[in-house]
């Protein structure tokens, strides 16, 4: 009496994980996404807080004061991707970290890409190639695959780096 059973906290996550799923909120997305959310030690995706609606997914994301928002600017190099959108502020997103990925990744595409293309991030968080003059662009990875505006293209994420002027 007055112990805890080992394993009890894996069993309320179980369970919790299954009253989700039964509840069926994400009836428009096919998966659920959970993330360590702990300090230290992070493989491949952190757990943030969308600071404003994430109305489209997946897309790229950035650091904000207090959580995530939209990549909006081609002039700062995204955190990741959140694969989900959400309906208000202030929800809990997985983001899918791209220097430390050991998987590919998806997010919607907003130009023609083909696959080889080199790839960064616009104005409303998703992927296009890069161009001929990136002024201030950072390149987030490369397409595996081709991909036509308002899809998505999976592809290999590396670190964000400059590039152009």
């Amino acid at each position: 009496p007055g112990q805890k059973r080992k394993g009890s906290r894996f069993k309320q996550l179980l369970e919790l994980t299954q009253a989700l799923l039964k509840a069926r909120r994400w009836h428009t997305q096919k998966m659920l996404c959970l993330s360590n959310v702990a300090t230290g030690t992070h493989t491949g995706a952190l757990t943030r807080v969308a600071q404003a609606i994430l109305a489209a997914a997946p897309v790229f994301v950035k650091k904000a004061e207090r959580g995530v928002v939209v990549c909006d600017t081609q002039g700062e190099p995204p955190l990741g991707v959140v694969q989900q959108s959400t309906r208000e502020a202030g929800q809990l997103v997985a983001v899918a970290l791209l220097g430390s990925a050991d998987q590919t990744r998806r997010v919607l595409s907003a130009d023609q890409i083909k696959e080889g293309d080199f790839l960064i991030c616009n104005k409303e968080g998703q992927a296009m190639k890069l161009p001929e003059e990136p002024a201030g662009a950072y390149v987030v990875g490369r397409a595996l695959t081709d991909a036509a505006p308002g899809t998505c293209v999976e592809f290999d994420p590396c670190l964000p780096y400059a590039v152009g002027g």
